[in-house]
């Protein structure tokens, strides 16, 4: 519960409580605001990242490769060389440093 305390209000027992319980909300408040930051701040640097599937991997690089090389060979380069690292089943993140 907020309340609101003017210049001039006289600090006593029951004013100190209220301050005490604003206090106490501002802190939950903040605490609530840091955590959806974070959530936020997490879910954008999860966004600037790049994942591919076999087939997406393929179409995206058989061109560098003159179309000489399937989706199997291409994605077992991207292994070996480090350009993508497997993160689950038929999904691969590319590596930003690569």
């Amino acid at each position: 519960m907020h309340h609101t305390f003017k210049y001039g209000d006289v600090l006593n027992a029951e004013n100190l409580d209220k301050l005490t319980e604003n206090y106490g909300a501002l802190e939950t408040k903040i605490q609530e605001l840091e955590d959806k930051l974070a959530v936020y701040e997490n879910a954008k640097k999860q966004t600037n990242k790049t994942y591919f599937t076999k087939k997406s991997l393929f179409i995206n690089q058989a061109p560098n490769w003159n179309f000489e090389l399937d989706a199997d060979q291409i994605l077992d380069k991207a292994l070996e060389s480090g350009f993508v690292i497997k993160v689950a089943e038929d999904k691969y993140l590319m590596n930003d440093n690569y």
